[in-house]
């Protein structure tokens, strides 16, 4: 089921001229070094050039395939059918204008499966790069087995959104913002009891917009990562991290100028501010969950922070689906409905 017609469907992706110049960006490096690799000749000298001019190709498509991610290699995913959910195709526009394309899920009534419930309360639900509705269905049935409906959305640049430019969650911001000012047009939805739930990408791009828009009233932030420099570098820093944090320089302006995005303010100062009730969930034990318990303790309460050690990066839902599932319900519980469930608190 489409909720609006089908001439309001994004059918046309047009590429805008920041694709094309950081396309050229890429390329001509590459054709340079293909040139040189390939009219050197063999021996210590060339490839002592050639290494560090591979390098640097590497991380200039590293950060090109960031901002414009290939949409043609995205796997087709489960949809919402194969998890018997309820839902709805829906379209929208993002804040700055941008179609995008959603999958609202509305829980029946108890009483008749025909009606769904009203009002409900919802939760936001945004993907990680690369990903599409698809990667959240997990997510969206677990809220449905707590009573939750949700909102899965293509974030710009991604599935069947508009957009081509990905911009490490800043603009996708507007996206988020966009599905609160749709759902608020929607009888179904209780606007009181609005939640958004991002995993990696759609972490960051809940965190900005949460920060303007006081309608999402708990957020949980899985796999949030540094927005800046200074996300990198904690108050008690070493020799190692401060040359990382060097060496990340170019590679964050390049990000910047790719984007043509620059953040005015790291996740711990943004944190600092939010002020909403947060719970941040870390996979793995390396940079990840060190830089996630920097968050925790800039965040206001009320905050919680769980940790998977044994999880991979966006992978919680599936490696630990129970835990998961129970911290995440347990969680909107506590601050979407008050006084019915107490628990879900992390520890640093």
């Amino acid at each position: 089921m489409t909720h609006e017609g089908e001439n309001l469907k994004p059918r046309q992706f047009h590429h805008s001229w920041r694709y094309y110049r950081n396309l050229l960006i890429v390329w001509m490096p590459t054709l340079t070094v293909l040139t040189f690799s390939l009219y050197s000749p063999p021996g210590l000298i060339t490839l002592i050039w050639l290494l560090p001019m591979v390098w640097g190709l590497y991380i200039l498509w590293a950060v090109y395939l960031q901002i414009h991610p290939l949409r043609f290699l995205t796997i087709p995913g489960l949809k919402p059918q194969d998890f018997s959910l309820p839902c709805e195709q829906v379209f929208f526009n993002s804040r700055d204008g941008l179609r995008l394309r959603g999958w609202l899920v509305l829980l029946p009534d108890e009483m008749n499966e025909a009606q769904p419930r009203l009002p409900a309360p919802l939760i936001i639900l945004a993907h990680g790069r690369g990903g599409s509705c698809s990667q959240m269905l997990l997510h969206a049935k677990a809220l449905a087995q707590a009573g939750y409906s949700s909102l899965l959305l293509d974030l710009r640049a991604h599935g069947k959104s508009q957009g081509d430019t990905s911009t490490f969650g800043m603009l996708e911001a507007d996206d988020i913002l966009g599905a609160v000012d749709y759902l608020l047009t929607r009888p179904e939805v209780d606007r009181e009891r609005l939640g958004a739930l991002g995993v990696s990408l759609g972490a960051q791009a809940v965190l900005t917009a949460a920060l303007v828009e006081p309608s999402i009233r708990a957020v949980v932030l899985d796999g949030l990562g540094a927005l800046t420099q200074a996300d990198l570098i904690a108050k008690k820093t070493n020799l190692l991290t401060r040359l990382a944090a060097f060496l990340n320089a170019p590679v964050y302006r390049l990000a910047d100028y790719m984007s043509g995005i620059h953040p005015q303010e790291g996740n711990r100062k943004a944190l600092g501010r939010l002020g909403r009730p947060i719970l941040l969930i870390s996979a793995g034990k390396g940079g990840e969950q060190a830089l996630n318990r920097s968050f925790y303790k800039a965040a206001r309460e009320p905050r919680r922070l769980w940790e998977i050690p044994r999880a991979h990066h966006a992978a919680g839902i599936t490696d630990a689906h129970t835990q998961y599932r129970q911290r995440v319900n347990s969680f909107f519980n506590e601050f979407l409905h008050p006084g019915e469930s107490a628990g879900g608190q992390g520890t640093p």
